[in-house]
């Protein structure tokens, strides 16, 4: 919700409160990485993006894939998270990571 309405610091909260209990919440490192994207912490955002997507490419790691009442809400969005990493490399000046991503 709070992404919604572009509250983007309360939802990095939340989301930073969260895997203090469970770091293996695909949606959640996808919602946060989104967060700080917003909030120009583009680092950070880095982090978390690849965290969303090795836990994607290793679902059998993650909540999703142990709990029968967690949602995979953001599992079908990996390629968004591509574009926003390549997106955020570029603001960052690391144009030999966007090279690597682009292969």
């Amino acid at each position: 919700m709070y992404i919604r309405l572009c509250k983007y610091d309360k939802c990095e909260k939340i989301c930073l409160r969260y895997i203090k209990k469970d770091d293996k919440n695909i949606d959640i490192y996808f919602y946060l990485a989104l967060s700080q994207k917003a909030l120009g912490k583009y680092r950070d955002s880095l982090v978390n993006y690849n965290r969303y997507i090795f836990l994607v490419e290793n679902y059998e790691l993650s909540t999703q894939a142990n709990d029968v009442y967690c949602d995979a809400e953001t599992v079908g969005f990996r390629d968004s998270a591509e574009i926003e990493l390549i997106n955020i490399y570029y603001l960052l000046d690391m144009y030999d990571e966007i090279i690597k991503k682009a292969k």
